[in-house]
């Protein structure tokens, strides 16, 4: 599965703001959301959207920018802001495949 990328850090006091690059994949909560929705006061903001179709960047976004599959978030947050940037973010889990079991064999998932 692939992860957003960390490009780097600003120190803040005794905190720390990371720069992350955070793809938004088929399927998440922010395709067909608009940039502003990422917004969230002393968390996360987006600074910028590298467009997948057109392969422009937006520096920054509107924030009823509407954000679509492919698209890649640089985003200006603190931990626990990318945790939920990268949630937001992230396409359904993958079904487990009809006819198989979810638990390894011999397991009984309790």
């Amino acid at each position: 599965m692939l992860r957003q990328q960390v490009l780097g850090t600003i120190p803040v006091g005794r905190r720390g703001l990371l720069i992350a690059e955070v793809p938004v994949r088929a399927g998440a909560e922010l395709v067909g959301a608009g940039a502003g929705n990422v917004h969230e006061p002393d968390r996360a903001r987006v600074i910028a959207v590298h467009r997948n179709a057109t392969g422009t960047l937006e520096l920054p976004p509107a924030p009823d920018q509407v954000l679509a599959d492919g698209d890649l978030l640089i985003v200006l947050a603190t931990r626990a802001g990318l945790r939920r940037v990268r949630d937001l973010s992230a396409g359904p889990l993958a079904a487990t495949p009809a006819g198989h079991d979810a638990h390894p064999a011999g397991g009984t998932g309790r």
